[in-house]
């Protein structure tokens, strides 16, 4: 969807992403090679980038070492690159179009300050895009309008589009019902088919919870205006004081119109096509978290298995309900997931192969869903995002056993835990210097002995009290 930007915001947009995923320096013809533009383009960005934003991205410019970005912090991306995003007049269109649609041109022209001409060349370029996940905006008769072949993709895309424009903030459109009120219908409907421990997992997860409540929204603005979902799904936990609140916002909505709505909350929870379906994919949820806790060398807490074994379901029934990827222009989880890939790859790699084998079992493929995996896995259980390959670990103490078991224990203390093993200390116990062959089969080398420190430069010296800065050094070769 950022293809519906202008040039200039789109190429900002590249050099600000290539920028915050470099380590270090890179050089303008380097940038330039990366981008696909010329060096006079990218020194005109980045002076643009620096004067609108260099204290917040710590932008630095050297013609010796070419441009770095000092602050790589992915919320302060995400709020430049809403800035960028809200400078489009094709992304406003498209709002516009959600809140108030069968307007003539000269309304849209009025609200987004742009000429006629410029709405109309923008128009197909619009189209060419929701073309392809089946959606279009219609001029019937002189008046717009934002439509879909599958109305509720729609909503979806829409709900995702309008969180990654403005965040939850629709006070800006006169809507005055309250998207915690909102939350508070959601909870009710699934408390109805959710066991205790199951809703308290999901009324912790506010980021679900903010997107059920947008969608909600985004279907309440759908039905008023006449794009309804047709469903027979029961809706009686919604009282009379309910959708009164509700008619103060949306006058025309009835109990028939709110019934697609809690049929989509019901399907991304409980949606099976089957009995036999729901235990195929339950039985593998299992089996996948069992290997991905094993490759990790981690024990999995039963108070989190329930909540993993959702999160799994619930991927599978969303990856079904959606045919698209719906998110479309900042893609906060997918950044969070690229920084695992990079700080620990072997988990990233161990939960690419498991989904894999379970998109494999299930005969359904939720690769796509990788990103959400790993977000919502490392969230439940931070040990496993953060557990990496044992260390194996070879002690030589010249201060006696005592002391040598001493240390052993201090720094098994420090890096391991009941639910996670890091590092597995073995003390040699040989006279002399260790045989290189021994050594060989250690990823880590602790001694408190001088000179083998400097005839095996791989070791690590530490005092026979270790110092801060020993763990430190420990660590930095544990999960370098």
């Amino acid at each position: 969807m950022r293809r519906l930007m202008d040039a200039p915001s789109q190429m900002a947009i590249h050099i600000l992403e290539k920028l915050a995923g470099r380590k270090g320096w890179i050089t303008i013809a380097e940038l330039s090679d990366e981008v696909g533009a010329s060096t006079r383009t990218i020194e005109k960005d980045l002076s643009m980038l620096r004067k609108r934003w260099g204290d917040n991205l710590q932008l630095e410019i050297s013609r010796k070492n070419g441009v770095r970005l000092r602050n790589k912090n992915v919320a302060n991306l995400g709020m430049i690159l809403t800035e960028l995003f809200n400078e489009s007049v094709a992304l406003r269109w498209i709002v516009e179009l959600l809140f108030y649609p069968r307007r003539k041109i000269e309304f849209y022209e009025e609200r987004l300050f742009a000429s006629r001409s410029t709405l109309n060349r923008t128009l197909p370029k619009i189209n060419q895009f929701l073309s392809s996940r089946g959606m279009e905006i219609l001029n019937k008769s002189g008046k717009y309008e934002f439509v879909g072949r599958d109305e509720y993709y729609l909503r979806d895309f829409s709900t995702c589009f309008l969180i990654e424009m403005y965040g939850m903030d629709i006070t800006k459109y006169n809507m005055s019902i309250d998207l915690k009120f909102i939350a508070r219908l959601i909870g009710k409907s699934l408390s109805k088919y959710l066991s205790p421990k199951e809703l308290q997992w999901v009324f912790s997860d506010d980021i679900s919870l903010a997107y059920w409540s947008m969608f909600y929204f985004m279907s309440l603005l759908r039905e008023e205006n006449g794009y309804t979902i047709e469903s027979d799904y029961p809706v009686e936990e919604v009282t009379p004081y309910d959708l009164a609140c509700i008619r103060r916002s949306f006058p025309h909505i009835g109990l028939n119109n709110l019934r697609a709505v809690y049929q989509a909350v019901f399907k991304q929870y409980r949606g099976w096509s089957s009995n036999e379906e729901r235990v195929l994919v339950d039985n593998e949820a299992e089996a996948l978290l069992r290997r991905l806790f094993s490759e990790m060398n981690v024990v999995q807490n039963e108070e989190t298995a329930g909540a993993l074994k959702l999160v799994v379901e619930c991927l599978y029934l969303v990856s079904k309900l959606r045919p698209y990827k719906t998110s479309v222009l900042f893609d906060r989880i997918a950044y969070f997931a690229l920084s695992v890939k990079e700080i620990n790859p072997h988990f990233y790699n161990a939960a690419e192969k498991n989904l894999s084998v379970f998109s494999h079992n299930v005969k359904y493929d939720i690769s796509s869903e990788l990103n959400n995996f790993i977000y919502w896995v490392s969230l439940i259980s931070p040990k496993l995002s953060t557990s990496i390959c044992l260390r194996k670990v070879l002690l030589i103490d010249d201060f006696g056993s005592m002391h040598a078991k001493f240390l052993q224990k201090m720094f098994s203390q420090f890096f391991n835990s009941e639910c996670s093993k890091v590092i597995k200390i073995d003390i040699y116990s040989g006279q002399g210097e260790p045989a290189e062959e021994l050594i060989k089969d250690y990823d880590i080398v602790l001694t408190t002995v001088p000179k083998f420190h400097f005839s095996y430069p791989h070791a690590i010296l530490i005092n026979d009290y270790p110092s801060h800065e020993d763990f430190i050094g420990v660590y930095r070769a544990v999960y370098g």
